[in-house]
């Protein structure tokens, strides 16, 4: 058995592909050396595949933007391989849950015509709330606010899924 995560967010440039490389570095049994300095790593449970994609295909090809890049190496980890893509309806057939960042992806899923048992919204993994756009805030401030926010939720997610154990 196999878990297959997809992280969706707008455009696939900012959080999803930060989320997915949580997911992948934690996966791989890394720690965030700031944010979680007395964590001891996880053992690996199920086998499991991360992928990211966008709602839109503004960016498909690009890189994480700036912001993304630079909060992950703050963070023990690189993102710049990473490349945007917008979701397909056959990514549907590829995955098992698709992690909305926020209600408004989770209601465009729904329009392109994802089962709703599927779509999982990261926030409820962690303080409840949907993960909002770092460009709502000022310079780093939101990439900072939001990894903050998914860092736990990630971690959480994956021991919910059993991919940590």
């Amino acid at each position: 058995m196999e878990s297959r995560l997809l992280f969706i967010c707008m455009g696939n440039i900012c959080r999803s592909p930060l989320a997915q490389g949580i997911a992948q570095e934690l996966y791989n049994g890394w720690s965030d050396p700031i944010l979680d300095s007395s964590f001891l790593p996880a053992q690996k449970g199920i086998p499991a595949v991360f992928d990211s994609a966008g709602i839109h295909g503004y960016h498909r090809g690009e890189a994480p933007c700036r912001g993304s890049q630079e909060i992950a190496k703050q963070h023990g980890f690189d993102i710049a391989s990473l490349r945007s893509r917008p979701v397909r309806l056959q990514d549907a057939e590829k995955f098992d849950y698709f992690i909305a960042m926020d209600s408004e992806n989770i209601q465009a899923l729904l329009k392109m015509g994802f089962a709703r048992e599927k779509i999982l919204r990261m926030g409820d993994f962690g303080d409840g709330m949907d993960i909002p756009d770092p460009y709502y805030y000022r310079d780093m401030q939101g990439f900072e606010t939001i990894y903050a926010m998914l860092y736990p939720a990630i971690k959480k997610l994956l021991y919910a899924q059993g991919i940590l154990r």
